[in-house]
């Protein structure tokens, strides 16, 4: 991992139940002060595969340039938000959500570039060559993942990138510190999302595309801004294009490249962001922190924050109650 990360401590696996499990190493990393919040961790399996998982928001934008000589297989898929990849080529990939960016072997120096501001998450698949070559042997096509030292970005269809993601969310969701049975099920699927990642059916490559104009970088920037300002307020994706300088169209299709998400769930995630902290937190009851939200009824409330975040407030209020009582 390079910066901003730095290892988590405590973030190996103990040598008896890395001996006991398929799991041959496990590190965790987290966000150096001033960054931002998130995690990351790197699971090595004893077939030779490494999934790495992330999750996390930036403080400011990061930006580097590293030469993997790695000749393996990288998979990445893009659950939240979006990150952009250049090749020493000058090509330029903008991934978001679904998306999936493969390097295929060794490329030589690759730029990357992540946002500020915006809640990221992704899963990552590193085969070795050899499982590679096995697979091919066996007559798996794989033609799709673009010629060997190379980068493509693979766009699928609605259909299959629904696919992906619930696989990749559900990788993501085993949390930081699983047992020995959670291991066993995460390289499970793991092995199970490299299946669908290299059968890839209804994806294909999407060309590299030229960065936007400056100047829908910054409307864009300017767009971010506003909504992290002003997350409470009754915002109009038009009043938003207006005070941005933008088309609406515009607006919506180059703030998805961006972010992977539409204008409106990123307003929704930022909402139930500042909600989940509230009822954790135990400064506000289910009602005030739909109302501190710009929630008038209570349901709509309570539909918006289980969407995000997959459970009920109530869920979190009660917790919040028992924590505040047993301290």
């Amino acid at each position: 991992m390079n910066a901003p990360w730095r290892p988590a401590k405590g973030s190996e696996l103990p040598p008896d139940e890395a001996a006991a499990s398929s799991l041959a190493a496990q590190r965790s990393f987290c966000l150096r002060p001033g960054m931002g919040r998130g995690w990351a961790q790197m699971h090595e399996f004893g077939n030779g595969l490494v999934l790495g998982r992330l999750q996390c928001q930036l403080a400011q934008g990061v930006r580097q340039r590293f030469d993997c000589g790695s000749d393996s297989l990288r998979l990445m898929l893009m659950l939240q938000g979006g990150q952009c990849v250049a090749d020493g080529r000058g090509r330029v990939f903008e991934a978001r959500a679904g998306d999936v960016i493969v390097r295929n072997g060794h490329p030589g120096e690759l730029r990357t570039e992540l946002a500020a501001r915006i809640p990221l998450a992704s899963v990552a698949l590193d085969a070795p060559r050899r499982l590679v070559a096995a697979l091919q042997a066996e007559g798996l096509p794989l033609a799709h993942l673009g010629p060997a030292g190379g980068c493509t970005l693979l766009r699928p269809c609605d259909s299959v990138a629904s696919q992906w993601l619930a696989a990749g969310r559900r990788l993501l969701a085993l949390g930081r510190a699983p047992g020995l049975l959670a291991r066993l099920e995460l390289e499970s699927l793991a092995l199970g999302l490299l299946h669908k990642l290299l059968a890839a059916d209804g994806a294909a490559p999407a060309p590299a595309a030229a960065r936007a104009p400056r100047h829908w970088q910054r409307a864009v920037d300017e767009a971010l801004h506003i909504l992290h300002a002003e997350w409470s307020e009754p915002l109009t994706i038009a009043r938003l294009a207006r005070r941005a300088g933008i088309n609406e169209c515009y607006l919506k299709e180059m703030f998805r490249q961006r972010t992977g998400q539409t204008i409106a769930a990123y307003l929704r995630a930022l909402r139930m962001g500042h909600a989940l902290r509230l009822l954790e937190s135990g400064q506000a009851t289910l009602q005030q922190a739909a109302h501190a939200c710009g929630y008038s009824r209570a349901d709509k409330f309570s539909q918006a924050f289980r969407r995000v975040h997959g459970v009920m407030p109530s869920q979190v209020s009660r917790q919040a109650a028992a924590s505040a009582l047993a301290a």
